[in-house]
């Protein structure tokens, strides 16, 4: 596989997290046709273009270059999840109460609201999504945390890659984040039995700094209306008075 098939194969995977090839180009401010010769495998960008590529997609430049190895990435994905079968087979879980090809747990887009207990009145909103592939379900969670005023520079941000499991009550959610130092994320949610209820609560292992910390959170839907960027845009602090319209969050989180 040469340079220009990698690139093409590498640009295809990262933008199937958008609503559109048109909205990662617009996002990005790329020429839609000259584009497309990237999807292609017809063209590279240049330095310029790869840098706003790179900071649109949320990567490094080097994972647009990295050769896919798809079926090294397929047998590593078999193993971890024999070896998960294993330890519950030898913690005395039955097979069938515990499916580690999830299938249950909506797939869409989905706003994440945690709870700062050290900052008063204050929730961090975040992104999810989540896919079906070949069986198993799997997430992004993007994270976007601004420094001050100036909305172009971040105190912190996260995007976390992984599976979603499940058993008779709860769903997991295991992942890995993208940027140093590629911490590990977990996330355990309630499962909702005999309810229609449209969000979900649950706690996550995550880092407040240096120290790691158990915080609450709530999921919810995100309205089909609303392009990924208009989300992107509502991500980071928000303050508890501007979640009146969305009282149940806060319910969920003070509960």
């Amino acid at each position: 596989m040469n340079k220009l098939d990698i690139f093409s194969q590498n640009l295809r995977r990262e933008c199937a997290r958008f609503e559109s090839i048109a909205v990662v180009c617009r996002l990005a401010d790329i020429n839609r046709q000259q584009f497309s010769k990237y999807l292609a495998g017809k063209s590279l960008p240049s330095a310029v273009v790869l840098r706003k590529l790179c900071v649109t997609l949320g990567v490094q430049e080097k994972v647009l270059f990295a050769e896919p190895l798809v079926q090294h990435e397929n047998v590593q994905k078999s193993k971890s999840l024999l070896a998960l079968q294993l330890l519950a087979n030898d913690c005395g879980a039955a097979t069938s109460d515990f499916d580690f090809t999830a299938n249950s747990f909506p797939i869409g887009n989905f706003y994440c609201y945690f709870l700062l207990e050290h900052v008063p009145g204050i929730v961090v909103r975040s992104f999810i999504q989540t896919k079906r592939i070949g069986g198993c379900t799997y997430f992004t969670r993007i994270s976007i945390l601004p420094s001050g005023r100036d909305k172009s520079a971040h105190m912190a941000r996260g995007r976390h890659k992984g599976i979603v499991l499940e058993n008779c009550a709860e769903f997991y959610f295991l992942g890995i984040n993208r940027y140093s130092p590629n911490q590990l994320s977990f996330m355990s949610i309630e499962r909702k039995i005999g309810t229609h209820d449209s969000h979900f609560t649950g706690l996550a292992i995550t880092r407040s700094g240096n120290a790691s910390m158990a915080a609450k959170f709530c999921l919810i839907p995100i309205s089909p209306k609303l392009s990924i960027r208009e989300v992107f845009q509502t991500l980071g602090f928000v303050h508890q008075s501007e979640l009146n319209t969305e009282s149940y969050v806060l319910a969920s989180l003070l509960n």
